[in-house]
């Protein structure tokens, strides 16, 4: 690219707004916390499909996964 192209470029700027790019971050935000959301419904119902069992090995780890779930969306 020559340097006169650079410089049209630069003063023409950018071919995307400020505004698209915050929309598009938030809904990439927003369809993350829906998918998160769903697997948290989907493990709470794998926890509680059985209320008389015993917390075993295997509800252990859908209560593990679910805390790695919210750790990930807080941290997002």
């Amino acid at each position: 690219m020559s340097i006169k192209n650079m410089e049209a470029q630069l003063h023409s700027g950018p071919s995307f707004s400020i505004a698209s790019i915050i929309l598009n971050n938030n809904y990439h935000y927003l369809l993350f916390l829906l998918t998160t959301a769903f697997k948290i419904i989907i493990l709470q119902t794998k926890a509680y499909s059985d209320p008389g069992k015993l917390l075993t090995g295997h509800d252990l780890s859908v209560y593990k996964e679910k805390r790695a779930l919210l750790t990930l969306i807080k941290n997002y």
